[in-house]
């Protein structure tokens, strides 16, 4: 991905992972090759708050693997796309990562607004909304501002070319 955007031209690239930085060795590596700027974040589900696991794995070689039925339903309609500015800020959001994955059955990031509130300096995050129709859609991007601040958080906009985007984009301008 990065040798081929070099190819095309792009001075940068931004790169984010689930809920980890586990591509950003190798996408480092080859932006520096390339001659190009890697921007390196990581794309976050959020909960309302944090799914109770009742699964106890059987023996020690067990893996709890699927999420418990409960963690949907806690699930925000919204992620966040996060991106360090500097190396402490990137330390800031390594730690927010193990939090969230000490919290997790493996392969899965148990995360919260709160955790946020203290751990936030240095860190952009870019909101990407999954269901316009929330009703709490307007007080989470309140919540998101306080955090954040103006100048750090973003809101993208992603068009599916559906019988309903025009409505979608205007949806979104208003907010």
């Amino acid at each position: 991905l990065v040798r081929q955007a070099a190819a095309l031209g792009y001075q940068a690239l931004a790169l984010t992972d689930f809920h980890s930085f586990a591509g950003i060795v190798k996408a480092h590596q080859a932006a520096k090759e390339a001659g190009i700027q890697l921007i390196v974040g990581s794309a976050i589900p959020l909960f309302r708050e944090i799914p109770q696991i009742t699964t106890t794995p059987r023996d020690i070689s067990d893996t709890i693997e699927a999420l418990p039925s409960s963690a949907h339903e806690l699930l925000l309609r919204l992620h966040l796309l996060v991106y360090p500015v500097s190396r402490a800020a990137y330390g800031r959001l390594c730690q927010l990562l193990s939090l969230g994955k000490l919290r997790a059955p493996k392969g899965h990031c148990f995360l919260t607004l709160p955790d946020f509130d203290h751990n936030n300096q240095g860190l952009h995050a870019v909101v990407v909304i999954n269901n316009l129709k929330d009703p709490h859609l307007c007080s989470l991007l309140e919540r998101l501002r306080r955090i954040f601040d103006c100048d750090r958080l973003s809101l993208a906009l992603t068009q599916t070319y559906g019988p309903d985007n025009d409505t979608k984009i205007t949806q979104l301008h208003q907010l």
